[in-house]
């Protein structure tokens, strides 16, 4: 019996055998002789190697280098770093690099081209980010947010102008590659409804939004909407060459008859796929002339990468600005220094989250200009704040233009992107529904908010000039007394007014508007109640003219005041930094903060007596009012 039962154990496990043996020879054969593929067995001889190799996003990797030469290290063709931790002023020549790059990407070198919003590493495939490295050997850490697509990082030498590859690793693989993620949210004008959107990296017909007013119990289950862009849907180089990258899937459901003054419980996904965690935001202020509003106002402000990696157009101060803004309206704003870079969003309070009413991001987002990589990073950065706060944007010139697209000014600023990666990923109430006419209108509490298209022809006899004379108009000012105007390009700046933007000044003087919110140059400055060059003064509480707000100094960089100053220049800050509003009643309060400190450096406030406001258009605005999911 003994032997019998030998017999029918190794009868048993040789089939196992000899599958073990053949699955160990294919990847010998097919995996083993590749010195890139020989991480899969754990071995690496090669000159780069990193340590975890499977990960969940947000982890530290290591990445270790060795086989350099001192010859490597000191020649090569130059190449022009942006030193973090000095505002990006220091030039600094490095040979030697390290990438982070999709597993896809074609690490070939290019000729240096004349794209104008690229810059090196000239490769067939930009590097999502890198850092340079000046010693033979040594290791450096990477922060890995999750990707589409598995990872690679890349070792090059002879600089960025003209880079040689030295070696590749094997692919850095995400556990959580597909999941549902980059919540925000956005007003449809409706105030019982909020729209809510999210990417994920699969198409996933059962995803939705379950929801519902007490903490982990959903009672409404909301299905999605969802679309996607190609290369073809973009306009040039390098966002359809060297900048492109698969961008997932783009979801969005309008949730309904949400009742006033509650808070809103919500997680997106699918059962297939799996949820986000839970997120919460409260109901948007119906139109209101006595209610207060509370508003943060940022423009011109970008990304960063808090491993201090070297990546296209630099914002390393972005992450300040985003982090002041979760923290806009509360009692702890925590107090930093300049050099205090890189904070944990976690660090800071969010408890000012739910006191914000909604957030303005007035033109230039995420600057990606033809980068798709980036966009992955900004969405990120933002997600702590627009998952709980409406996040209203406004296209600029780096979002929308290229030549023969379409746009006014027929720039390259966009990178060959034209709009389209903004308009999927932000979708406003454009009374039209079409996203590429960027112009829109809503009303939350006592506040008539107006965003212009800049980047789109706005003269008289425009579509664009048509709506501000229909929307302005329509205004109740018996019950939005207030009526903030705000885009791109401004109008008044410095000592310039643009002549381009002033043809429809007298329809913002005509229709009392108080407030321009303007971005695009970047410092922070405001005017004098102006019309037409002159500071106007109030006559006994009488309306005067609109105070003129630039909010460009988000973190993108910052741009000097030419001299001389113009008499109807108030106020001029050249330091990076984000604004908030207050609205109670008759008084309209902008403060001006800068990032470093949190301090408050400047503020002005707006008094007008609401109650003379007499209703002279009863009409609703049916236009804002019905502008259910585009």
């Amino acid at each position: 019996p003994q032997i019998m039962r030998a017999k029918l154990i190794f009868i048993a496990i040789l089939p196992l055998a000899f599958l073990g043996l053949a699955f160990f020879s294919y990847f010998h054969h097919c995996r083993g002789n590749d010195p890139e593929n020989n991480e899969f067995l754990g071995i690496n001889d090669g000159p780069i190697d990193f340590s975890p190799k499977v990960i969940y996003s947000g982890t530290w990797v290591t990445v270790t280098w060795s086989g350099l030469t001192e010859s490597d290290i000191k020649n090569g063709s130059g190449v022009f770093f942006c030193i973090q931790d000095s505002y990006c002023t220091t030039i600094k020549s490095i040979n030697t690099w390290i990438g982070v790059f999709y597993q896809s990407a074609n690490l070939s070198a290019i000729d240096p081209p004349d794209w104008p919003t690229a810059q090196p590493p000239w490769l067939a495939s930009f590097p999502i980010k890198w850092k340079p490295i000046d010693t033979t050997s040594g290791k450096i850490q990477f922060f890995m947010e999750r990707a589409r697509e598995d990872l690679q990082f890349a070792l090059f030498k002879n600089g960025s102008t003209y880079p040689v590859l030295v070696a590749k690793t094997s692919p850095l693989v995400f556990l959580d590659q597909n999941i549902h993620g980059y919540v925000h949210l956005a007003l449809t004008g409706n105030p019982s409804e909020m729209r809510v959107m999210w990417q994920s990296g699969v198409l996933d017909p059962g995803a939705q939004v379950r929801w519902g007013f007490v903490s982990g119990y959903y009672l409404y289950n909301t299905s999605s909407s969802v679309s996607t862009y190609s290369v073809d849907d973009l306009c040039g180089p390098p966002a359809t060459t060297a900048g492109w990258s698969n961008p997932g899937y783009f979801y969005r459901s309008v949730l309904k008859n949400i009742p006033p003054d509650s808070i809103v419980y919500y997680v997106v996904g699918s059962d297939a796929v799996g949820y986000t965690p839970e997120y919460h935001f409260k109901s948007p202020k119906p139109p209101n002339p006595v209610d207060s509003l509370k508003i943060t106002v940022i423009a011109d402000v970008g990304l960063t990468y808090i491993d201090g990696s070297q990546y296209h157009w630099m914002e390393p101060y972005a992450i300040n600005t985003t982090n002041n803004v979760i923290s806009a309206w509360s009692d702890s704003t925590p107090k930093k220094s300049e050099k205090d870079l890189y904070l944990a969003q976690s660090t800071f309070a969010d408890d000012g989250l739910d006191k914000t009413d909604v957030v303005l991001h007035v033109g230039d987002i995420a600057y990606a200009t033809g980068h798709a990589s980036k966009w992955d990073r900004f969405m990120a950065q933002i997600e702590p704040i627009a998952s709980r706060v409406p996040y209203m944007t406004g296209q600029g010139n780096h979002e929308r233009d290229y030549p023969g697209s379409g746009d006014f000014f027929g720039g390259g600023d966009s990178g060959g992107e034209c709009g389209r990666p903004t308009q999927e990923r932000f979708i406003m109430p454009t009374p039209s529904k079409k996203q590429e006419s960027g112009w829109y209108s809503f009303e939350q509490g006592p506040v008539h908010f107006i965003m212009m298209d800049t980047e789109l022809e706005c003269g008289p006899g425009s579509s664009q000039y048509s709506f501000f004379q229909t929307d302005l108009k329509s205004v109740n000012r018996s019950v939005t007394p207030w009526v903030i105007f705000m885009g791109h390009r401004p109008m008044y700046y410095a000592n310039q007014i643009d002549t381009h933007f002033q043809v429809f000044e007298e329809l913002l003087y005509e229709n009392k508007v108080d407030l321009c919110l303007w971005g695009h140059v970047h410092n922070a400055q405001r005017t004098c109640p102006v019309y037409k060059g002159q500071c106007i003064e109030s006559v006994n509480g009488s309306y005067d003219a609109p105070i003129h707000a630039v909010i460009g100094n988000g973190g993108q960089s910052l741009s000097p005041f030419p001299p001389p100053r113009a008499k109807w220049s108030i106020y001029q800050e050249l330091e990076f930094g984000f604004s908030t509003i207050e609205v109670v009643k008759n008084n309209l309060t902008m403060r001006f903060y800068g990032d470093a400190k949190s301090v408050l450096h400047h503020q002005f406030s707006i008094v007008r007596n609401i109650n003379a406001y007499q209703a002279t258009n009863t009409q609703t605005n049916t236009e804002n009012n019905n502008n259910n999911e585009i």
